[in-house]
């Protein structure tokens, strides 16, 4: 039973250990790297027909001049758009700045009805209050007022600069609400105002990516503006416009950069615009990803460091092999959950099984070290002292508790108590030698065993085996060496008189004791 406290007690040690690297800033983006990878093995999906982008490309900002363009060109685009009946437009641009042609542009969005756009939510620290605010840079007062209505533009950036969440809302110190551009345009498009929407949704969720940029389709806002496109192209169509020109730095990594697609096309950086698109889609078909909560995520690794440290046993090769079946099975289990639009932890589950390998092995390396004396087994045999020790077992001294003699106690290190060869050997020791009684044989008297240890209890014999003696003192005389001889061939006389062959004559099987006598030890290989 004290073996088992041992292994639980470094397993927790081990997942303690888990908690604090799971922490650690480089091994959370690692945990966010994993979902880039689910994402691509996935690889893309279809996006709703019923989103499209006109994108500021360079090709507008070649054909209509430097950015930012005069207001009243926004509202000729949007004249062009009135004729294709569209359910909505949604401008991701700033109209932060007042201009001179705000008015003109104010009575296009009057006259539209349909137009939503982009405030920008930023965070400043009040010195007095000694608090972080929440404050909006919203568009001039005359185009908001015309607008039906704002939502912020921002995205959420992850430590390795990859946008992969979404934040529909933001709530400041007061509690005051700050809602997204996608979240506005759903309850818009679903005739839901954003604060009954709002709590059904989670505080952010990662964004179910159609696939790179240019998933969604595309138009070229200078094409829309010279209406060189197919009537009715946006009719029905939620319009999202932005920008989509590199130059005008509003491009970010996501999930997908880096990946190949079937057709060969390789993503980068995605606009902001298409991002919204994304997160719009996600919100009309709730097909975005959920997390597991953080008890939940605790418990799994718990089970990755106890459940791993616990199952594996005592050959190195077989646990190396199991550790990496468990790792790809839960890595199998987690993309399952995936594609059911389900966020598990890899990363950390992953190293906690590791460390339950680790843990394990510690187990095994720490337990022939472990002291033993002191203790009493079979309520009989109290160890005195380590005699000596081997690569499978070591001897103890013990006083015989019922006939108060010194005894020897062979046990066998924990790590090989479930080991059938080990084991098999042990017992065939065992067997061999209980029916042997001969003054130059070790007698076994008493074998079982206790929690892990597996021993058996021969008769104490003071003194030194032949090994050490030759390397304190030298070669033996030659005259001595004849006795021991004779005395060994004696008992192995006597061995071979019982059909037992010991196969294993060597010095440091034969002890000399302190008066001289010889004693031959060890028929752990011996055959009957």
């Amino acid at each position: 039973m004290r073996s088992v406290f041992i292994k639980i007690g470094i397993l927790l040690v081990f997942f303690v250990l888990l908690l604090g690297l799971s922490s650690l800033t480089f091994f959370k983006v690692w945990e966010k790297q994993t979902i880039d990878l689910r994402f691509h093995i996935r690889g893309e999906t279809k996006p709703s027909e019923d989103i499209v982008i006109v994108g500021i490309d360079d090709n507008s900002i070649e054909g209509i001049g430097n950015w930012p363009w005069e207001r009243s060109i926004h509202g000729r685009f949007l004249e062009v758009l009135r004729k294709e009946n569209p359910k909505l437009v949604v401008f991701d641009i700033l109209f932060d700045t007042k201009t001179a042609k705000d008015t003109i542009f104010a009575k296009s969005l009057k006259s539209f009805k349909k137009v939503v756009l982009s405030n920008y939510l930023y965070t400043y620290f009040d010195k007095r209050l000694n608090i972080s605010l929440l404050s909006l840079k919203e568009p001039v007062d005359i185009i908001k007022e015309a607008s039906l209505a704002t939502g912020y533009s921002n995205v959420l950036i992850d430590d390795d600069n990859k946008v992969r969440r979404a934040r529909p809302y933001e709530v400041n110190e007061t509690g005051i609400k700050y809602y997204s551009l996608p979240l506005v345009v759903y309850g818009i498009v679903r005739n839901e105002f954003p604060y009954k929407y709002i709590y059904k949704l989670p505080e952010f969720f990662y964004i179910n990516f159609r696939g790179g940029e240019g998933s969604f389709r595309y138009f070229s806002y200078i094409d829309v503006l010279n209406g060189k496109f197919t009537p009715n192209t946006f009719k029905n169509k939620i319009i999202f416009v932005g920008a989509v020109s590199p130059m005008l730095k509003d491009t970010f990594l996501h999930p997908f950069s880096g990946y190949l697609s079937p057709s060969g096309k390789s993503y980068s950086y995605m606009p902001g615009v298409e991002i919204h698109a994304n997160i719009l889609d996600n919100l009309l078909n709730n097909d975005y990803f959920k997390t597991i909560i953080f008890p939940l995520i605790l418990i799994i690794n718990f089970l990755s460091v106890f459940f791993t440290g616990i199952f594996l046993g005592k050959k190195m090769v077989l646990n190396v092999f199991i550790t990496i079946f468990l790792i790809l099975l839960y890595f199998g289990l987690s993309y399952y959950l995936f594609l059911k639009h389900i966020i598990a932890p890899v990363v950390s589950p992953s190293l906690g099984m590791v460390l339950g390998f680790l843990g394990n092995l510690v187990y095994q390396s720490i337990l022939p070290k472990e002291r033993l004396e002191g203790i009493t087994i079979k309520k009989r045999y109290k160890i005195l002292k380590k005699l000596g020790s081997g690569g499978m077992a070591s001897v103890y001294l013990a006083k015989d508790l019922v006939t108060k003699k010194d005894v020897a106690i062979k046990i066998l290190h924990p790590q090989y108590a479930e080991d059938k060869e080990v084991l098999e050997r042990f017992y065939r020791e065992i067997q061999v030698c209980k029916d042997l009684d001969h003054p130059s044989i070790v007698k076994v008297l008493d074998h079982g065993k206790e929690d892990d240890h597996v021993f058996m209890v021969m008769e104490y014999v003071s003194g030194k085996d032949l090994k050490k003696i030759m390397e304190e003192k030298g070669p033996i005389p030659v005259d001595l060496a004849v006795e021991i001889i004779k005395k060994v061939a004696c008992a192995l006389s006597y061995a071979n008189s019982k059909n037992i062959v010991h196969r294993d004559i060597k010095p440091q099987n034969i002890m000399i004791t302190n008066d001289g006598k010889v004693k031959l030890m060890d028929f752990g290989i011996a055959r009957i």
